[in-house]
């Protein structure tokens, strides 16, 4: 997960403009094109479906205690069940609230929830003060290891001045881009997500407060609001907030067709033809079912596609086996892109006689495979069959080759020359002792 999270990071960081520029019907942004930001991903695969003013500064809302949540786990992640007191500062944080009380106690776990859930400001500015109970300041101290946080993430169009998002007109701004970022990063923390998907959650009661009931402020997750209509189908959590300055805003994961999309929407504006008016719901679901009608991993090569023949000598069978890639390269995209005119291959097949036998799957080159000309990767070519060993054909050929020697017919001349001399000498030899017997009969006979 935590590669996937750097691949994620790198498409945010090192391509700004990166959106999946394909011809599909236009994105439905509603209230968002006047002046609202957003960005959709797929975090599977780390692409940007489509963006609008994802770099422009916006106030951040209560995407804030995104990062509030990251800063306090970090610290406070092995104490959960340990009971703190609800101090003034909390009790009179404004906004969206839990409803702590003076000197209540409460476990650091609840705190947890309550602000994840429904974006509790007294829950938030109380984990900042648990966070950094030694320090003279604690939420300074806090807000300042939250700005370093966002630094270290990349965050590079983010500052925090504090942990709830209630406006700070001069001073406090966040961007889409930035907030896909830390949401990238939490998608990947099991504690958060186990409440950021949760409707609601009930909150036992305390030493000053009865029990009560937190429900989830993103709507989007089924059965969170009184609003059915909010509800979209697949979604895993994250977070939803409003403020004067920005507009409504909501971040959403969601699973459709086993593809995991973020959606990030800041700066909707209220919409009376919506149940409750919360726009930013029903344009985050909007989007979401637009890129997964639109959008799809799509096979570019697979492990059936022929790319070559390589010549195998002494086979029991064929002479000829294919190659075929060893894997297969998928990518997600627009539905409408033609695979043939984007997408280019380069085959390169270093063997190109095999002695058999010859297993399946024998490596003999690399494939790579181009989109609009840059590579996005590369497989082994491999035999796709596998043949035997002719053993009657392996010595036939042998034999031929023998016979097609140079050498060979070398042997032959010299055993011919040695055969023409051997006779020739034994002949000479005949001849000499003829002659010496001849010699002896003439002179007995003198």
């Amino acid at each position: 997960m935590k590669k996937l999270f750097i691949l994620l990071l790198v498409v945010l960081m090192l391509f700004p403009f990166a959106a999946v520029v394909q011809a599909v019907d236009e994105p439905p942004l509603g209230s968002l094109y006047e002046s609202g930001k957003m960005i959709l991903l797929n975090l599977d695969s780390g692409t940007i479906v489509d963006e609008l003013r994802a770099d422009e500064p916006h106030a951040p809302a209560s995407t804030v205690k995104m990062m509030t949540f990251l800063v306090a786990y970090e610290l406070l992640g092995e104490h959960m069940d340990e009971v703190v007191v609800a101090n003034q500062t909390a009790v009179n944080a404004g906004g969206t609230r839990m409803g702590l009380i003076l000197g209540e106690e409460i476990t650091i776990g609840n705190l947890f929830a309550s602000m994840i859930l429904s974006g509790a400001n007294d829950a938030a500015v109380m984990l900042a003060y648990a966070s950094f109970a030694d320090e003279v300041s604690p939420v300074a101290a806090f807000v300042a290891r939250m700005n370093q946080r966002a630094a270290e993430l990349g965050m590079m169009g983010t500052n925090y001045t504090n942990v709830t998002g209630l406006d700070d007109v001069l001073f406090m701004r966040t961007t889409a881009r930035d907030v896909a970022i830390i949401a990238s990063y939490l998608h990947t923390n099991a504690f958060f997500m186990s409440y950021a998907g949760r409707a609601f959650i009930n909150i036992p009661a305390s030493n000053l407060n009865a029990a009560r009931r937190i429900n989830n402020r993103n709507y989007l997750v089924p059965g969170s609001s009184v609003h059915a209509s909010h509800g979209f189908a697949g979604t895993t959590g994250m977070n939803a907030g409003m403020t004067i300055a920005a507009g409504l805003c909501v971040v959403a994961t969601a699973i459709i067709n086993n593809d995991t999309f973020l959606v990030v929407v800041l700066g909707a504006q209220t919409d009376n033809r919506v149940p409750g008016g919360f726009d930013c719901h029903r344009i985050a679901s909007d989007l979401l079912t637009w890129a997964s009608q639109n959008f799809s991993y799509r096979v570019i090569l697979d492990h059936m596609t022929i790319l070559g023949e390589v010549f195998v000598r002494f086979s029991s069978g064929s002479d000829i086996i294919v190659v075929v890639p060893s894997g297969s390269i998928s990518m997600f995209m627009a539905n409408s892109v033609d695979i043939s005119e984007e997408f280019t291959k380069r085959v390169e097949i270093h063997d190109t006689e095999l002695i058999a036998p010859v297993a399946r799957d024998t490596v003999v080159g690399v494939v790579y495979v181009y989109h609009l000309g840059e590579e996005i990767g590369s497989l082994e070519l491999v035999t796709r069959s596998s043949l035997h060993l002719n053993r009657w054909h392996m010595f036939t050929a042998g034999v031929f080759r023998v016979v097609n020697s140079g050498w060979f017919w070398l042997g032959i001349v010299l055993f011919a020359l040695v055969c023409v001399a051997y006779v020739l000498l034994n002949a000479r030899v005949k001849y000499i002792k003829e002659q010496r017997s001849q010699i002896t009969v003439n002179t007995k006979r003198s």
